[in-house]
C-alpha cells in the first residue's frame, strides 16, 4: 500500500476474489435505543435492528465501497494509480462523513422495493401497494405537488426533511398562492402537513427511515369559517331562480332535501334507488365512511331525479366536479341575489339545519346524515341550532 496516503477515518480493507479487486469499507456509528441484560448479567446496548452494532453496519448494503490499487512486488504504483488512490480516499472520507450524518438522522439506504432514500420514490412505492379512498389520494397528490413547488426539485432525500424543513414548508404555503384559490387557509395547510407526517410514519414503519424526523409538530390554530346554509326562504327563492345548468340545479336542491353529498350524487346509479308505489329509498355504502346508509326520498326530491333509467345509468348524468361545479353554483347563487358563500357542501349543511329544526333529535340526524359517530353530528347541531328556527321542511313542486 502507498504509505504516502493518509486515511483519516476508520476503514477496513477487503479483497473480492471473483473480481480480483481490493476495496475499502468504512464503518458507521449506530445509535442504541436502549439497554438489556445479557446472560452474564451485563448491560449491553439494544439497537433498532440486529444488523446494527455499536461500531458499524454489518450488512454490506450499508457500506460505501471504494476500489483501491495495491502495489506490486516492487512496492510501487504508477502515477495514474496513485492519483486514483488519492481520489478514492478523498471520496471515502467525504462519503463516510455524509453517511454518518444520514445515520445520525435516522436515514437508512433502501432496497429497490422501497426507493433509494428519496421521499418521492418511497411515496410511489407505498401508494402502489395500498388501497385508499380517492379523496385521500387527492390529498397526497396535492402534498407532493406543493412539495415540488416548494423545493423546486424532482427528488426529495429523506435526510433533508426535519422540523425546520416542515416549518419553512408551512410558511411557504402561508405566503405563496399555490392553489387555484390563492393563499391556502390554515385548515388546508394543517391537512397537508398532517399528510406529510403520516407518510413519514409509513416510511418509518417500512424501515425506509430509522427515526421519524418530525414527531412533535405543533399545528397552528385555524379559525374555521362559519359554514353557510340556506334558510327556508332562500331555498325556495333559489328553486325559482333559473340555472344555466339544469343538472346542477336538480342535484343541489336534491342534496338540500336528502343530505347526499356531491360526490355520492355524482356516483349515484338508478340501481341504488329502491322504489315502490308508496316510497323511494337509496340504499348503499358511503364512500367516506364505508357505512351502510339508507336515504329516504320524499316526493319533491324524487321529482328532481327525473325519469327512471337503467340500473347502471347515472341519476345526475354529467354532473361537474371540483372547481367547475363550485364556480357554476356561485354564479347561480349570485343570480338569485343570495349574499352568502355557498359551496356544494352547503347543500348538506342546509339539510342538517332543516332536519334538526323539525326533529330536534341528534340520533335521528346522525342516522339521516349517515354519520358513524355522534360527535360528528354534534358539530352540525352546534353550528346551526342557534341560527335556524324554522319548524317546517320546505316543500315545492316542479
Amino acid at each position: 500500500m502507498d504509505t504516502n496516503i493518509k486515511i483519516n477515518c476508520n476503514v477496513k480493507l477487503y479483497y473480492n476474489v471473483k473480481k480480483n479487486l481490493h476495496y475499502y469499507r468504512y464503518p458507521l456509528k449506530a445509535k442504541a435505543i436502549g439497554v438489556r441484560i445479557n446472560n452474564k448479567g451485563i448491560e449491553v446496548p439494544v439497537y433498532k435492528e440486529n444488523r446494527l452494532r455499536s461500531d458499524e453496519y454489518v450488512s454490506r448494503d450499508f457500506y460505501k465501497t471504494f476500489p483501491f490499487h495495491i502495489p506490486g512486488e516492487n512496492g510501487k504504483l504508477s502515477h495514474t494509480r496513485e492519483r486514483d488512490n488519492r481520489i478514492c480516499v478523498e471520496q471515502l472520507e467525504k462519503g463516510r462523513y455524509e453517511r454518518q450524518i444520514q445515520l445520525d438522522r435516522g436515514v437508512v439506504p433502501n432496497d429497490n422495493k422501497k426507493g433509494s432514500g428519496d421521499f418521492y420514490e418511497f411515496y410511489e412505492y407505498w401508494i402502489g401497494n395500498k388501497e385508499y379512498k380517492e379523496s385521500s389520494l387527492a390529498g397526497y397528490r396535492s402534498l407532493i405537488n406543493k412539495l415540488k413547488l416548494f423545493t423546486k426539485r424532482d427528488n426529495l432525500p429523506f435526510e433533508i426533511i426535519d422540523y425546520e424543513f416542515v416549518r419553512k414548508f408551512e410558511y411557504y404555503m402561508q405566503t405563496t398562492p399555490v392553489s387555484s384559490r390563492g393563499i391556502m387557509t390554515q385548515v388546508s395547510i394543517n391537512k397537508r402537513i398532517q399528510d406529510l407526517i403520516y407518510l413519514l410514519w409509513q416510511a418509518h414503519n417500512a424501515k425506509a427511515i430509522l427515526v421519524h424526523p418530525v414527531t412533535n409538530w405543533k399545528y397552528k390554530n385555524a379559525e374555521s369559517k362559519k359554514k353557510d346554509f340556506l334558510t327556508k326562504d332562500e331555498f325556495l327563492h333559489l328553486k325559482d331562480t333559473k340555472c344555466d345548468y339544469p343538472v346542477i340545479k336538480s342535484y343541489f336542491l336534491f342534496s338540500c332535501l336528502t343530505g347526499l353529498p356531491a360526490q355520492e350524487c355524482r356516483n349515484l346509479k338508478w340501481g341504488d334507488v329502491k322504489e315502490t308505489e308508496s316510497s323511494s329509498v337509496i340504499e348503499y355504502e358511503r364512500q367516506k365512511t364505508f357505512a351502510k346508509w339508507t336515504v329516504k326520498i320524499g316526493n319533491d326530491a324524487r321529482q328532481l331525479m327525473g325519469k327512471r333509467m337503467g340500473n347502471d345509468d347515472s341519476v345526475f348524468f354529467l354532473l361537474p366536479k371540483g372547481s367547475s361545479l363550485n364556480d357554476k353554483i356561485k354564479k347561480w347563487i349570485k343570480d338569485a341575489n343570495i349574499n352568502k358563500h355557498i359551496t356544494p357542501h352547503c347543500a348538506r349543511n342546509t339539510f342538517a339545519a332543516f332536519h334538526y329544526a323539525i326533529n330536534k333529535d341528534p340520533f335521528a340526524l346522525m342516522k339521516a346524515m349517515g354519520h358513524k359517530d355522534l360527535k360528528t353530528t354534534q358539530r352540525y347541531i352546534d353550528r346551526y341550532l342557534d341560527h335556524y328556527n324554522a319548524n317546517v321542511m320546505p316543500s315545492f313542486s316542479m
